[in-house]
């Protein structure tokens, strides 16, 4: 082989390499996305609470391909029988947490439906100031995933 085919040769290995890691590189995960549907954690002054996802649905890439896993579960209302409730005063703080700095949006719920929005900032809300149970949803959204998480708070300032 002369110097000019062993040139061609190299730079044919080069590309070939950079290809190679061009093509894996689509499975990393880009900004705001997820791999999995995580955990959220609630907490309400000193308690805290950690709530499973409800219904989610989420794009996974692996090796070139796309899923869509999606799950459709009880709506909030629904869930909210089995759930037991955090006791707590109103006009207190609510910090939501979870992984990857989602969207949030937070639903107030009654047995037959959505009530309101309630106004998230900052990852938190304020309790309505208002005694009684509350069923609420918050729905979380990523770039490649979405999820809803539902929780009862039972409000007594006495």
């Amino acid at each position: 082989m002369d110097r000019r085919q062993q040139i061609i040769v190299c730079l044919m290995t080069i590309l070939f390499i950079l290809s190679s890691c061009q093509i894996g590189s689509k499975d990393r995960l880009k900004t705001g996305e997820i791999s999995d549907i995580p955990e959220l954690v609630v907490t309400i002054g000193e308690k805290s609470a950690t709530l499973e996802h409800g219904h989610y649905s989420i794009e996974k890439r692996k090796s070139g391909s796309m899923t869509i896993e999606t799950t459709d579960v009880a709506s909030p209302n629904q869930l909210a029988e089995q759930l037991t409730p955090i006791y707590a005063k109103s006009d207190k703080q609510v910090q939501i947490d979870v992984e990857g700095d989602p969207e949030l949006n937070v639903y107030e719920w009654d047995y037959s439906g959505v009530i309101s929005e309630i106004t998230v900032s900052e990852q938190s809300f304020t309790l309505p100031g208002k005694d009684g149970t509350l069923i609420l949803e918050v729905f979380a959204e990523w770039k490649n995933a979405e999820a809803s998480y539902t929780f009862v708070v039972d409000i007594n300032d006495e």
